[in-house]
């Protein structure tokens, strides 16, 4: 028993009795200023089919916790090309369609709510949901496991309804084990960016003549962002555009240095060492420029990473040629995963990929208009191709490389970066790194949902088992070659502001921080 209904191309099936309110169940279509409707105009490389908002009374959740009744949400055509995402209170799940998910049980005929598109010409037959293989999803059920899945459906307040968002995206039509390079290909365009200003949409790749004479005659100062995982250098530091925290940081260095440089490259599909090889490439052009330019003058380069960006810059530093023009000063790694972090490992993928859109969300809701409009729609497109493949199980840690970097054990990349007693000269290594503990939040300035709590509760530091920022544990942001860097050179940003990995560049004490190893 139970109800089917349908939103656009949507099919959303509630299983449970029918003396059960379902009047009271409410689908509507998301409005037109919910981020990711904005985000998803036009076309593009990952596309929005549909989307809807989903209204359940206590007493119908009530009774599907009790029957163990699952929330099934399917495409009414074309799913192989399809993920769906959906988010109950700040939690995220992706998920496709698969043969082998359960299909929806009913022994009654299943009674259809009409379809938005009924009556059109040319609208297909409605599938029957029990025939087809179901997205099987826990959108309104609590079960064991580990998964942010598991979390669905909990932590609601007693006696009001629970409300589910469900995004349905069309891919590029290509073979799974193909999807995640094809779409990182479309979006992201590996080379130097140029930071001009507070607008991130101003930010434009570099050109001959962005640099401008030194303010200290033979020597260029610059200051290189390296951006981490599903994100490009917009995507990545775009967020030093809202809130006045951000901004004043960056207006900063943008007075400190000569030029503000972003190094945008390819996370998934490519390895850190084959990000390096590019940088270098790019710093040996620059370096030439300036030695034309500027009479013989060199490149004095601080270098701010975010997560895996920590090892595309030590790889750039340890483990390429030196490039004749270019002294690295500085190296701050916020977050960085040096020794790896257990989500990166393949069996936790789903995790990481369910974790990290959650954790964007965090950081979206707290800034508007269209760079965040912008930035979201290039991550979710990266996100919703490698959570396509991945639940397919059509790659591993050989069609991944740039997440299989940062696994803590069987990776050979990381051996090499951190063998002991490289002959590399190098700058100083500075790191900033937090712990996210929720119950040690003190006031409003960074408010944390009840999402982030239950994540981390629930979720990250079971799986973790020790100190992290929800994405990497706190240790290994600092263990360099099998060893842990000195206190000195350890920045720690206090667990009262609620920093988050994706957090770092919005939260005004780890800029405060990040500025500080810089002035050091």
């Amino acid at each position: 028993m139970g109800r089917t209904y349908h939103q656009g191309e949507m099919i959303i099936r509630l299983p449970g009795d029918e003396s059960l309110p379902w009047d009271q169940v409410t689908v509507t279509e998301l409005p037109d200023d919910d981020l990711i409707v904005r985000a998803f105009e036009g076309d593009g490389t990952v596309n929005l089919v549909c989307c809807a908002s989903i209204t359940v009374p206590e007493s119908v959740l009530d009774e599907l916790h009790a029957c163990g009744g699952e929330g099934v949400i399917v495409p009414r055509t074309a799913p192989e090309n399809t993920v769906t995402l959906i988010e109950h209170d700040g939690i995220y799940v992706w998920t496709v369609p698969a043969a082998s998910d359960a299909p929806i049980t009913s022994d009654p005929p299943v009674t259809f709510g009409p379809p938005a598109t009924s009556g059109a010409p040319g609208t297909p037959a409605d599938p029957d949901p029990a025939a087809i293989g179901g997205i099987r999803t826990v959108a309104f059920r609590r079960p064991s496991g580990t998964r942010p899945a598991a979390l669905i459906g909990s932590g609601r307040t007693p006696g009001l309804p629970t409300r589910v968002r469900a995004a349905i995206f069309r891919l590029p039509s290509v073979a799974a084990a193909a999807l995640v390079r094809t779409v990182e290909t479309a979006i992201v365009h590996p080379g130097l960016i140029t930071i001009t200003d507070q607008n991130p949409l101003s930010w434009r790749r570099f050109r001959i003549g962005d640099v401008t004479p030194p303010a200290t005659p033979g020597v260029v100062r610059v200051l290189l962002l390296v951006h981490g995982t599903f994100v490009t250098t917009v995507g990545g530091f775009g967020v030093l555009e809202s809130n006045d925290d951000a901004k004043a940081f960056l207006d900063s260095m943008l007075g400190r240095y000569d030029a503000v440089l972003g190094f945008t490259h390819r996370t998934l599909s490519e390895s850190p060492k084959h990000n390096a090889d590019e940088l270098r490439q790019a710093l040996a052009s620059l370096a030439a420029e300036v030695r034309d330019r500027f009479g013989g003058a060199t490149l004095a380069v601080d270098v701010v990473t975010h997560s895996r960006g920590a090892l595309v810059a030590r790889s750039f530093v340890e483990l390429t040629a030196p490039v004749d023009g270019v002294g690295i000063e500085k190296l701050i790694m916020v977050a960085g995963p040096n020794a790896g972090t257990l989500l990166a490992a393949p069996t936790n993928w789903r995790t990481l990929l369910d974790l990290w859109t959650a954790l964007a969300a965090d950081v979206a809701r707290q800034w508007a208009g269209p760079i965040a409009e912008n930035v979201t729609r290039e991550s979710l497109s990266l996100v919703a191709a490698c959570a396509k493949a991945v639940i397919a199980q059509a790659v591993d840690a050989q069609n991944l490389p740039g997440l299989a970097s940062m696994r803590p054990s069987d990776n050979p990349f990381l051996d090499e970066l951190n063998a002991p007693g490289g002959g590399a000269v190098r700058p100083p290594y500075r790191t900033v790194v937090t712990d996210f503990e929720p119950d040690q939040i003190v006031g409003p300035q960074n408010p944390v949902g009840d999402a982030l709590e239950r994540l981390a509760d629930d979720v990250v530091d079971p799986l973790m088992g020790t100190a992290n920022d929800l994405v990497v544990n706190t240790d290994s942001m600092s263990e360099i070659d099998g060893t842990s860097l000195p206190g000195p050179s350890v920045a720690i940003v206090p667990s009262s502001t609620g920093t988050q990995h994706l957090s770092y560049f919005v939260d005004r004490e780890s800029l405060r921080m990040i500025e500080g190893e810089l002035r050091r």
